[in-house]
């Protein structure tokens, strides 16, 4: 599924948990807040952060909404910078680690598609 990264469409985004993620939020806060499976709270989250800034990583505990800018002082943005750069870091940390494992499977795949039928 595509999502739309207009000025409109994040507008019309809605998530019931949107304003509940403007505080620190484990996994089972958001699934007992919305009285579901953490595996669906997790998911949630990961559509709001297609569309607005998800502070999550291994350096802390949960999910975080990032701070509204024109509202933090000069110290807050200093802090928030690095925790989004650590968010960032950690995704790419992963994108790098999925390529290493898909090599193998590509290179299955190869062989397989040069097989006769």
């Amino acid at each position: 599924m595509q999502v739309l990264q207009t000025k409109k469409a994040k507008e019309e985004f809605y998530s019931p948990i949107f304003n509940f993620l403007k505080e620190t939020r484990t996994k089972e806060e958001i699934a007992n807040y919305l009285g579901v499976s953490k595996r669906t709270a997790r998911e949630e989250v990961a559509s709001i952060g297609k569309h607005y800034a998800v502070i999550r990583g291994s350096f802390q505990k949960g999910y975080r909404l990032a701070k509204p800018i024109n509202k933090m002082t000069l110290e807050e943005k200093m802090k928030e910078k690095e925790l989004v750069r650590r968010t960032v870091n950690e995704f790419n940390s992963r994108i790098k680690d999925m390529k290493r494992t898909m090599k193998p499977l590509i290179a299955y795949l190869k062989v397989l598609e040069k097989q006769k039928k």
